[in-house]
């Protein structure tokens, strides 16, 4: 797992460190619940543990991304396929993550091993391809 990022952070422009945040979900639960998901295109941010409980497994590990064509942060569950893609941009990327953007497509839900599995397709590029591509 990536080394864990600092849970106080000093917000732009104020002078207190921020502790927490409310964001969004990606996939929003609306979005589940009528069926239909935006692809999610946006930059990785950090990562969090939402929760505090002593017992690891009631907490929740998420990634923090911003959403490129809003700049909004959104917190995204950390799935098998989202770390995924995340290592392999690391291995091609040595020297970080700043310039490379994201594009998660939720397909649905399926179950693996007896657990909820959500289908989602991966897939990263750099910023300037991204943008050659608009």
């Amino acid at each position: 797992m990536a080394e864990k990022k600092e849970t106080v952070k000093k917000t732009k422009g104020s002078p207190f460190k921020k502790v927490s945040e409310n964001l969004p979900f990606w996939p929003e639960r609306e979005a589940l619940a009528e069926g239909v998901v935006e692809p999610f295109i946006g930059v990785y941010v950090g990562e969090r543990i939402l929760g505090d409980d002593p017992d690891s497994k009631e907490n929740n590990p998420v990634y923090i991304f911003s959403e490129v064509a809003t700049g909004e942060n959104h917190f995204i569950f950390q799935s098998y396929a989202i770390k995924k893609a995340l290592e392999t941009a690391r291995l091609e990327h040595k020297t970080g993550l700043d310039n490379v953007v994201f594009m998660f497509d939720y397909k649905g839900k399926t179950e693996s091993k007896g657990k909820p599995f959500n289908l989602i397709d991966t897939g990263y590029c750099t910023l300037a391809e991204y943008q050659a591509s608009l």
